[in-house]
């Protein structure tokens, strides 16, 4: 199995594609997940998300995440740095 780092780079996400998700609450074993219940997910957690900023001197942390069209994505003049854009698929 190739590494992350190897993989070719998404350009966008459907629906119904899948998402690979290391479960590490017991074996690390890998998982499956299509990308509607990725996102339902993250929507779920965002409300009581965490931002560990220790982990990377200088990084910021998150406080809000938001998904978007790219053309709205587009619009946005300055992105705010505490906000996680995620850019739905057409």
């Amino acid at each position: 199995m190739p590494k992350i780092s190897e993989l070719p780079t998404a350009t966008a996400v459907r629906a119904t594609d899948f998402i690979a998700i290391v479960d590490r609450t017991a074996t690390s074993v890998t998982k499956k997940a299509t990308a509607t219940v990725f996102a339902n997910s993250v929507l779920e957690l965002a409300h009581g998300i965490k931002s560990d900023v220790t982990v990377v001197p200088g990084s910021l942390a998150v406080s809000n995440i938001v998904f978007v069209t790219q053309q709205q994505y587009d619009s946005i003049d300055v992105p705010d740095g505490h906000t996680l854009y995620v850019v739905q698929a057409s």
